[in-house]
């Protein structure tokens, strides 16, 4: 039948995406009856509609009507099919994250990267300006096109989008800051996560009220600091948060080089002005390979 068939062609696909799940994944992910990887992909492998739920109103709806905030899925996406999450790891507006939370949703849940809802807000969502624009994109697209008041609710969105309201509201909720618990990305120290982020000032000064370590450092690459990894790009207002905060202005990554290297290198003014106002060292010297003779 059509039906059978389109079931045998989603069941390809499905498998597809989701068919190399690995044994400890499948342990992990799957509490019921023991089902092959391919029937997972099929049966547990898509989100259901509070995860791809938009919006406070439509998750408060879904919430009333007894849907479970903490029930994890399978990433619906090609790049990613394997990574669990749960709906407050997939919210981006303030407003879901709070319909969640009130309905109990767990504020340090992680998904199978380890990582939490804060820290998918802080190192998930690429520039500021993507997200105000996938957030006004969802609005337009369930809006019918004779709708009224387009700028204003695009407005709005984004506005619910912004990644100072999100952490607001996740921090009020108790999200952890703890490297240990909110699961970092293991190359960019959490509060390094925000730069590029137009609140990136804002959203270090609620981290740092929350005891986020300004003296973070990465576990991977060149081992960056929040400092180094900061200096990297032009944001001025960020470094003096942190700096206000005690970071070490000296501090060093694996290459031994410190903020004022980067922003010297990269040619960045008025980064390199905040570093020498905080009494940065002139005069500091990077780490060097030289070859010894025998």
């Amino acid at each position: 039948s059509r039906s059978s068939a389109a079931s045998d062609v989603y069941k390809r696909q499905a498998n597809a995406r989701c068919g190399g799940l690995a044994a400890p994944l499948v342990e992990s992910a799957w509490s019921g009856p023991a089902v092959s990887p391919a029937a997972i992909a099929i049966t547990a492998c898509g989100p259901a509609a509070l995860h791809r739920a938009r919006g406070g109103e439509v998750v408060a709806q879904l919430v009333a009507a007894k849907a479970d905030v903490n029930a994890t899925a399978l990433c619906d996406r090609v790049s990613r099919p394997k990574l669990l999450r749960a709906p407050l790891h997939c919210a981006v507006h303030a407003s879901s994250m709070e319909a969640l939370l009130a309905a109990k949703a767990d504020v340090n849940s992680a998904d199978s990267d380890g990582l939490t809802a804060l820290a998918h807000a802080v190192f998930h969502r690429g520039s500021a300006s993507d997200v105000y624009a996938r957030a006004a994109r969802e609005i337009r697209y369930r809006r019918p096109p004779d709708h009224g008041g387009a700028k204003e609710a695009d407005a709005a969105a984004a506005d619910d989008a912004r990644l100072v309201r999100v952490l607001a509201v996740l921090l009020a909720a108790r999200a952890s800051v703890d490297p240990a618990t909110c699961g970092p990305h293991p190359a960019v120290p959490l509060l390094a996560g925000l730069v590029g982020n137009r609140d990136a000032a804002e959203c270090a000064q609620l981290l740092v009220a929350a005891k986020a370590d300004v003296n973070a450092r990465a576990t991977s690459g060149d081992e960056a600091t929040v400092l180094t990894a900061s200096a990297a790009r032009e944001c001025p207002a960020l470094l003096r948060v942190l700096l206000e905060a005690k970071a070490n202005v000296n501090g060093t990554n694996a290459r031994g080089s410190t903020a004022l290297h980067v922003a010297a290198r990269r040619c960045l003014q008025s980064m390199v002005e905040v570093l020498l106002a905080y009494k940065a060292d002139i005069n500091a010297r990077a780490l060097s390979l030289i070859h010894i003779s025998e």
